[in-house]
Order: structure tokens, then sequence, then C-alpha cells
């Protein structure tokens, strides 16, 4: 197929052809890339999941890099699945499963087209004793893949083959759009640098660096470590000469390598197909043709040698042993191996709970509701802020009486909370709750249309000179922020003002859902960090002087300390506190609340007071916590109807070790 691409790349009738389909291609790619926007089906799963792709068709050394990544994990104690598709055959699987044989269980491949069935395939299969083995899933050739989320995507682009990135299929051998692949990538490996000269690699990362500038990019080789009879064959002397036999994506690669790495005489390259299997008489042909040239032997290669298997084992074949390393000697380039170790391994966060079977009406059940979602949105899109507002007032008492359990929890929350209110009191502030809770829905539903001039236009920023203040000083900001007016309009707002701004989140159950709403997020520029990087990712943004929003009301359903809130024991973050003990960050209270129509951000800085040394950082976390609450009680007390009374926020009281009252006297006896 290479030698038919190649002679239509040089008649002029057949690039114009080649041209043409390129750009039905490229249609085809951009509906794909559409359908997945709208409709995004990757799965979270706990594990960590790195995959190893291409953005061109043809071999770049996957197989190479997925068993060196393999082979680091190992090396750490872990166990290894790696999730290929299994194109024709399967050889990649097969030789992978024959070079880490000996570690048994520890490291398996499974072959299928949906990734994410394998897991849940590898999931049901796994013996009870084995959890404790939790693996590291690799995915091979899995960048075009989407039933699964990445923690980390590895893109190998081949030195050798740099003319195919310039266009897509099959005027070009581009998938995808080049920009638009590697946005998705978190490094690039260009494989073969030693084999090409400066001035192309130099090309190539120019050109990477124009679509995704800062993206690391690392300079890698196969190293050839030596040649190895097959079956009676015997050992070739170090200058004798040889034919060569591939049937790989690259076969360019594979006599670049023998011809640069070896002092073998390259009479004859035999190329086959991609995956093609030789039968008995194209082996004896290659075998004839061989002899006569003069050859001492035939050379193939580890991926053609584990396909065809005992059928080489006749005498005269040898195969040629790859390695995958670093490169250094490229100034100014990212080649170090443990860098690049770092990299993988600060991808390597846990996410959601390894996934059970969710069957088909689960599935069902999360598309569905996302398909309401889009459809209110885009309604919501059309209606005026201030039409959504008087809908609100209509939509709030009526939700209240479907939601009748709810509406029970809300009345409970305000009276044990706020126990001085009258019972006319507590039902007016629980009607005017559901009346800015359901304004808050329809606002967040319009907030995948609006633009920055809708936003100054119906959002104001109040003292906006704390937060410069604190951005002056180079440490960042901690917005201490809660469910309180419209939080995630806070979030975009405080964008769209210019402010580099980041926002904690948790992840949703419905993965059509929690794509959907991140994506709505991170408009502006803001930039999201989920909680299984709370720690090590947000003190990096603090400290490259971001700001950064968490949302400390919401109830713990595990972990955390007890803070008196509201009269009650509330299990609480103290994440806040910890990051503001380690980074030094101007702490900044966010307040939000509608009014008139309009929805009004106040900024108020806090300034905590001075702990008492002898008290541990545990204990000093906890009481600046207990501090946080109380400026946070101060709002809610103040304008009660737009806070959330509907989350029960006091769920965990009961786990308690004492009583709401002893909780705030026992932080402040230790200031």
């Amino acid at each position: 197929m290479r030698r038919i691409w190649q002679e239509l790349k040089t008649n002029p009738a057949g690039r114009v052809l080649l041209y043409i389909l390129s750009m039905v291609y490229g249609l085809a790619v951009q509906l794909r890339r559409g359908w997945l926007y709208f409709f995004p089906h990757s799965h979270e799963i706990a594990a960590p999941v790195i995959s190893v792709g291409n953005l061109t068709t043809g071999g770049t050394g996957k197989t190479t890099a997925v068993s060196y990544l393999a082979e680091l994990f190992l090396d750490e104690g872990k166990t290894v699945c790696v999730l290929t598709r299994g194109y024709k055959g399967g050889d990649e699987a097969n030789l992978l499963a024959k070079r880490f044989e000996e570690h048994g269980a520890r490291f398996q491949v499974l072959i299928g087209a949906n990734r994410y069935r394998l897991v849940l395939s590898y999931v049901k299969n796994l013996q009870p004793t084995a959890y404790s083995l939790q693996p590291v899933f690799i995915l091979d050739d899995g960048h075009q893949h989407h039933s699964l989320r990445k923690d980390a995507s590895l893109i190998l682009i081949d030195a050798l083959d740099a003319d195919g990135i310039e266009n897509l299929l099959p005027f070009g051998l581009l998938r995808e759009p080049f920009g638009a692949g590697l946005a998705r990538a978190d490094a690039v490996l260009i494989s073969h640098a030693d084999l090409v000269s400066i001035e192309r690699l130099d090309y190539i990362r120019q050109k990477i660096l124009a679509a995704k500038p800062e993206l690391p990019v690392y300079y890698v080789t196969h190293r050839l470590t030596g040649v190895k009879p097959l079956g009676h064959s015997r050992e070739l002397a170090p200058d004798a000469p040889v034919a060569l036999v591939s049937g790989i994506g690259n076969p360019h690669g594979f006599e670049s390598l023998v011809r640069g790495k070896t002092n073998y005489r390259v009479l004859k390259h035999f190329v086959f197909e991609d995956h093609a299997y030789l039968n008995q008489d194209q082996i004896e042909r290659v075998n004839r043709e061989a002899a006569s040239l003069g050859a001492a032997g035939v050379v193939t290669t580890a991926k053609d040698a584990a396909r065809m298997g005992s059928s080489l084992a006749g005498g005269g074949w040898h195969v040629a042993e790859v390695e995958f390393g670093f490169w250094n000697q490229w100034p100014g380039s990212s080649c170090d191996e443990e860098e690049f170790w770092s990299l993988i391994k600060k991808k390597m966060n846990r996410r959601a709970p390894l996934p059970d079977e969710r069957g088909f009406f689960r599935i069902a059940e999360h598309f569905v509701s996302y398909a309401f979602i889009r459809a209110a949105s885009a309604l919501a899109g059309l209606v005026s802020i201030q039409r959504l507002g008087r809908a609100a007032v209509y939509l709030g008492p009526a939700a209240a009486k479907v939601l009748i359990r709810r509406d029970q929890l809300v009345k409970t929350n305000i009276r044990l909370a706020m126990p001085e209110l009258s019972a006319a009191e507590t039902q007016s502030v629980a009607r005017n709750f559901w009346k800015n809770i359901t304004a808050t829905l329809l606002e967040w539903m319009k907030m995948a249309h609006v633009d920055r001039k809708w936003i100054s236009e119906n959002v104001t920023l109040e003292n906006r000179e704390a937060v410069d203040e604190a951005l002056a000083k180079g440490r960042g900001a901690l917005f201490h922020a809660g469910h309180f007016g419209n939080w995630e309009l806070s979030n975009l707002a405080i964008a769209a003002a210019g402010y580099p701004v980041a926002g904690l989140v948790r992840t949703q159950k419905n993965p059509y859902l929690d794509a959907w709403h991140n994506a709505m997020r991170r408009r502006f520029g803001s930039k999201i960090f989920t909680h299984h990087q709370a720690i090590r990712e947000t003190q990096r943004w603090l400290r490259a002087n971001g700001c950064l929003g968490i949302l400390s009301d919401h109830n713990l359903y595990k972990g955390g300390v007890f803070i008196n809130f509201l009269g009650r024991p509330a299990a609480t973050t103290t994440l806040t506190a910890l990051l503001y003990f380690r980074t030094g960050s101007a702490i900044i209270g966010v307040y939000s609340a509608r009014r008139n129509g309009k929805n009004i951000i106040r900024f108020e800085k806090i300034n905590p007071p001075d702990y008492n040394e002898t008290m541990d950082s545990n204990e000093k976390a906890q009481a600046l916590t207990q501090f946080l609450a109380e400026h946070y009680e101060r709002w809610v007390r103040e304008e009660p109807s737009n806070w959330l009374w509907g989350h029960n926020r006091w769920k965990r009281s009961h786990e308690a070790k004492v009583k709401s009252s002893e909780l705030r006297v026992e932080s402040l006896e230790k200031l």
C-alpha cells in the first residue's frame, strides 16, 4: 500500500485524487470530533491509564515504547495490563506476551476493540486476593480511542517519516489534524532521533511547539542490542552480507537501523504488507533469492518473528532485538529519562473506583439525562436573564411542592440553624431559597452560551482591589467560597475579568455531564483541578501566582475535621488552611448573591489570627478552618435565602466526638 501511495504522490493526477480524498476524510474526522464533543463517552477508572499512540499511520515504534513502560512499572512491583486492538492477528500482543512471560499474572495482554470493556473483563476475572495488585493499564495505539479517560497520553512521531505529518490521509499520513491530536497529548517522543539530521529534528520540534507550546518533547532511539539466531541458524559474522525481511508499518526505519547500527552488508530488503504472515512458499522464495545474492542469513524484526513463530525455525533466519532508549545529544531538548519518568508518575493519580459492569440501562440513563440538560441549556440560551429570573419565581415554589422530602430537609436545616426565626420567617426563607436555587439552575444552563459582554452587563465584581493587592505580592490568592448565590457563575465571571483563576471540583457520576460541565467551567481560560490533584497541583498553581477557588461548605463523606457550623458539628476539609500555611497565599472571601435580577460578587480580604507556636500543623489547620467557617456563617445569616439549604451539610454530625459548642471553644482557646 505504501508503494502504491508513493507512486500516486509522484503522479499529478494521483496527487489531485489523493488531495480530494484527503478533504473528504478531513470532513469525516471533524464530524467525529463534533460527535465526541457533544456526546463524550470516556469512562474514568481508579487505576492509572497510560496511552501510547500515533498521529500517523504506520509504525513509529509504539510496541517498543509499550515494552519499555511495562518493564519500568514491573520493576517497581506493579501489575501491568496492556490493552490492544490486536490488529490483524495481534502480533504485537504475541510479542509482548512472550517478552514478559516470566512475570506470570503480573503481566497480561488483553485484545479487543473497546478498551473499557477489556477493563471490565479484567476486573470481573480478578481474583479477590489480587486487589492489592491493582494494575497500570497501558493502551497500545490508544490516542484515537476514547472509551477510557487517560492519565497520560504519549505521542510517537517517527523522525524518518516526518513528511507524513503535513497532511491528512490519504494525501499525507495524519489520522487527524496535527494540532488537534497534540492538544490531547501530554508528551511527544520523536523516535529514530539518532538516524536523521539535526535540521530534521529541529523542524519536527518547531512544528510541535507551534501547535502546542511548552509540550514536553523527548528524543528517543531504538537501540539494536543484537541479532539472535532463530531455530538451527548460526551466528552471523560482524560484517556478514544479509537480506532483510519485514512486514511492519515502517520498513524504512528497520532498514535504516540495521544499516546505521551494524556492519552488516544489506543486499536486499524484502518488504511485505504490514502484519503480513508469510506462508511456507514465500519463506522458501525469500531463502532462495537471499542465497542467490550471496547472503549469509536473513534478518527480520522481533514483531515478524513473533507472528510467524516456528515457521522461521528451519535455519538461516535471525531476529533483530531492539530496545527503547533516550538520545541526549540534542542541545536544549528534554532528553532526560528521569524527567520523563517523573512526568509519567505525576500523571498517575487515582480516579474513581475500578468499574463494575454498568449495563445498558445505566449508560442509557446517563445519556438521557445529559441529552435533557443539553436541550434545556439550548433553550435557556435563547432567553434573557430577566425572563429566567421571572420564570424562577413560579418554578421555584412548584419545585418545592414536587420535591417534598427535599423541601422538608430545607425547612429542618433552617429551623435548626436559626432557631430564633418564627415559623412564618422559616417558611419565607425556604420559599426564597427555592426561587434562588431555581434561578441559579436556569442561569447555569445559560452559562454555556454567554460571552464576556453578557457577564460584564449582568455580573458586578465588588472590591477587586483585594485580589489585585494579593496578586501584587506574587503568592497567589485562596478564594474562600461556598454554595452561595450562583457559585458557578462566580468562577466564570472572575476568569472573564482576566484573573488567573482555577477551581477545585468533584468528578460527577454521569461522564457525559461531567465532560460538558468542565468544558463550560474552562471558558475564558479558567482551569479545573479534580480532588485527586488537590495538594500537589494546587500548590504549584498558587506559587505561580494563580487564584484558587475552594467550596468549603460541602459535607465530606469521609475524612476531614469537624467544626462548628451554624450550631452543629459539620465534617469539613482543611485544604484551604493547609494551602495557606504551605504557600503563604492571601485568603479572600468570595461572596456571591443575587440582588434585583443581577449577580453581585464581593471580595473580602480575610486576615487569619496569629496562632500559638505550641500548636502542631493539624491543630493550626483545624483552628483556621473553624475561623473561616465562622466568617462564612456570617454571610449565611445575613442573606440566608442565598445559601444551599437543600444540601445535607450535617449528615455526619453523629460522628463528632464532642459537642458543637465545645468545637468552637476548643479552637479559639488554642489561638
